[in-house]
């Protein structure tokens, strides 16, 4: 009998997010990424994809769980594996996650993992899982390259080319070799969109935001993800250019020190919300631990001309009694419609009493569609497959060759696969 390899996507192929890929080869199994979705099934039976053994004892045919990248989308399931699944992901990814759990108790905590590294194979039966780094501002997100029963596979994960790394993708293309399928994201492809877009390089980011920080005469704030550390490095690196110290929340900073980042680059101030979880859970040795950096609002209110704070948009109320906010530049470094958003009103209303001056200065984490249609026509795969995408026909007309399926289809990639041919 032929050996076969079959996949069987459960989520992603006309969504963004929740993403799980399932793997099947010689009775074996594995799972690329349990994400949670970004909008909630109508029933609840919905939640959990259909993956034997995953969430439950199985058979022992399922040998492992893949986690691209440490992101709620892609990992967020992964607290309900059933304990006799290896899970597998980045170290630093996984450091990243344990600290977030302290500082966000009702998010899921995730469970112990084994370390994924950059082109170190990983062998699980007939299974062979390499890791290829990809950049996507946060750590650890890689593409994975699958083989089993003479077929490769290769899934991208989330990336963009327009980041500080876009050696990664060079790699991949360089080094990857022939493949039977590419399961590849198409996050920024959307109906009606400007689909082919340029967004600005992080690097570009950065200079931005060093001219402002230098033009500035008062305070400076910005607000950006925690988990985007190619942006909080963009950040310091502006601060310390323009001779202001570069300050951090204690749930930043201390995903900051657990990244391997360097401690003194960064001072700590630790909000009203984070000293209140250090003193119920007695979890004294986390502010022990920052002693010599933490800052204070006395020294904030006596320096603000020297300071670039990057905080929560929930302290703005706690900050605006220091005086930093009066007349401050103000750098949202995250998607605007947050900004205009109903639960950002009170942050807004803040803003305007102090006078202070929002500025944009944001990129994406994903790959534009130009960027996204030059890596397919590159990589040397006999079959494209759109995923994480909400417009999976659009995909079509912008990946040569691709093959568009359905979720929960089992196909096979070691034969002419089923499914309908789309051309661009």
């Amino acid at each position: 009998m032929e050996r076969v390899l079959a996949i069987r996507i459960h989520r992603g192929t006309h969504e963004v997010g929740g993403t799980c890929i399932e793997l099947a080869a010689d009775g074996e199994r594995i799972v690329l990424d349990a994400g949670m979705p970004m909008t909630p099934p109508r029933r609840c039976s919905d939640l959990l994809p259909d993956v034997p053994g995953l969430w439950a004892e199985g058979d022992g045919s399922l040998r492992g769980l893949f986690i691209s990248h440490p992101h709620p989308d892609h990992y967020g399931l992964a607290d309900l594996v059933d304990d006799d699944v290896p899970i597998f992901m980045g170290p630093r990814a996984q450091a990243v996650l344990r600290e977030s759990s302290f500082f966000i108790p009702w998010a899921p905590a995730f469970p112990p993992a084994l370390p994924l590294e950059h082109r170190v194979p990983v062998e699980l039966g007939p299974f062979t899982v390499t890791p290829w780094r990809v950049d996507h501002g946060a750590e650890d997100c890689f593409a994975l390259l699958v083989e089993a029963a003479g077929s490769r596979v290769l899934y991208s994960g989330d990336w963009r080319g327009h980041g500080p790394h876009p050696e990664t993708v060079e790699e991949i293309v360089a080094n990857v070799g022939r493949l039977d399928t590419l399961l590849v994201e198409g996050t920024r492809i959307e109906i009606g969109g400007d689909d082919h877009h340029i967004s600005p390089t992080e690097a570009a980011v950065e200079q931005a935001c060093v001219e402002l920080i230098a033009a500035a005469r008062r305070g400076v704030v910005a607000f950006a993800s925690a988990q985007n550390f190619d942006r909080l490095d963009s950040l310091q690196r502006a601060a310390h250019a323009a001779g202001r110290e570069f300050v951090l929340d204690l749930y930043a900073a201390s995903l900051w020190i657990a990244s391997g980042r360097p401690r003194d680059a960064i001072r700590v101030f630790a909000t009203r919300p984070q000293r209140r979880r250090i003193y119920e859970t007695e979890a004294f040795e986390r502010t022990r631990a920052v002693r010599d950096l933490r800052i204070f609002p006395e020294e904030i209110a006596e320096r603000p001309e020297e300071l670039v704070l990057c905080l929560r948009t929930s302290a703005v109320h706690e900050i605006e009694d220091t005086g930093v906010l009066l007349d401050a530049d103000v750098i949202w470094s995250m998607w605007e419609g947050y900004l205009q958003g109903e639960s950002m009103a009170s942050t807004r209303q803040v803003l305007r009493r102090n006078g202070a001056r929002v500025s944009f200065i944001h990129t994406s984490g994903h790959a534009t569609a130009t960027d996204l249609e030059a890596f397919v026509r590159r990589v040397d795969a006999r079959e494209v497959v759109p995923i994480h995408t909400r417009s999976p026909h659009i995909c079509a007309g912008t990946f040569p060759g691709a093959r568009l399926r359905t979720d929960g289809e089992w196909w096979d990639v070691a034969r002419e696969p089923e499914g309908h041919a789309c051309t661009a």
